[in-house]
């Protein structure tokens, strides 16, 4: 036991020495570590302080550049300013010339206009005073032609009334004889004949409102009609298969005189159709339309809408 107790305490020695002798490897190791990092450390730092140096060498070497060029820049900006006054200078010299010469232009231009409007001014009231001169007898004429055309409608109002009523007249005279003639008949009209009896005009008239003018045709029965455009504002009222009963119904009406568009109303025979030719003015919208024994064309007066 002893003996194994010795045994152990020396591998317990051993062990130790071997510990302790590898902790002193260890620390030497370390201490070289430590060691070789300081002069790493230092050899850093003189790197440092050269690049310093330097970077100090180079900064002092661009101040010295920067002043040099501050002080050339200083040069040529004061050589600059001291041109620029001088051109400011002649500049302000030319303006005041420049102003001057304005100055009198502008003031002979002011004369002149003067002038000019003195002589537009007076121009312009003679233009006024002849104005007026022609528009009095402007309108003297259009109240004396206002008066004579109201004179010539009056009139022609009078004729058509007095016409009107002489063709009432005819066309009564002419009722009572072809009611006659019909007692009279005692046998249809010949199946040769074509399209059957004719029909009879027994009247053409002609009359205004405020918004139209209307060309009416009466007759005896209904008729057929077609309508259509002519020549030279020429409307064509054609009614089929009738004769106009009375000569005075043949005559042309003439309505120049009135403020329509209507100027002329022509009715004419053509074969076994009666013919109204409408004579225009000017060009307006017109319809026809039939009313019993009435064909009317209404026209729409000039200028309405």
């Amino acid at each position: 036991r002893l003996a194994r107790e010795r045994a152990d305490q020396e591998a317990a020695a051993k062990a130790e020495q071997e510990r302790l002798a590898r902790e002193r490897a260890e620390k030497r190791a370390e201490e070289k570590r430590l060691a070789e990092e300081e002069r790493q450390r230092k050899a850093g730092e003189a790197a440092e302080k050269k690049r310093l140096a330097e970077e100090e060498k180079r900064k002092k070497a661009e101040e010295a550049a920067e002043k040099k060029r501050l002080a050339e820049e200083e040069k040529r900006k004061k050589a600059e300013e001291a041109a620029e006054q001088r051109r400011l200078a002649e500049e302000e010299k030319r303006k005041s010339a420049q102003e001057a010469t304005q100055q009198k232009r502008l003031a002979e231009e002011e004369k002149r206009k003067s002038a000019q409007e003195a002589a537009q001014q007076k121009r312009l009231a003679e233009e006024e005073k002849r104005k007026s001169a022609q528009e009095a007898a402007q309108q003297k004429r259009l109240a004396e032609e206002e008066e004579r055309m109201k004179a010539q409608e009056a009139a022609e109002q009078r004729r058509l009334a007095v016409e009107e009523e002489r063709m009432r007249a005819e066309e009564a005279a002419l009722q009572e004889r072809l009611a006659l003639e019909e007692r009279r008949a005692t046998v249809a009209v010949a199946p040769a004949e074509k399209g059957g009896p004719r029909r009879t005009i027994v009247f053409v008239g002609f009359k205004q409102d405020q918004a139209s003018s209307r060309v009416y045709i009466r007759t005896n029965e209904p008729v057929r009609f077609s309508l259509s455009e002519g020549a030279d504002k020429t409307v064509v009222l054609e009614l089929e298969n009738t004769r106009i009963g009375l000569p005075n119904n043949q005559r042309f009406l003439d309505t120049s005189f009135f403020d329509t568009a209507v100027a002329l109303v022509i009715p004419s025979e053509v074969h076994r159709n009666t013919r109204v030719e409408i004579k225009l003015k000017q060009a307006v919208p017109y319809q026809a339309k039939q009313d019993g024994n009435e064909v009317y064309v209404d026209f729409q007066r000039p200028g309405k809408r």
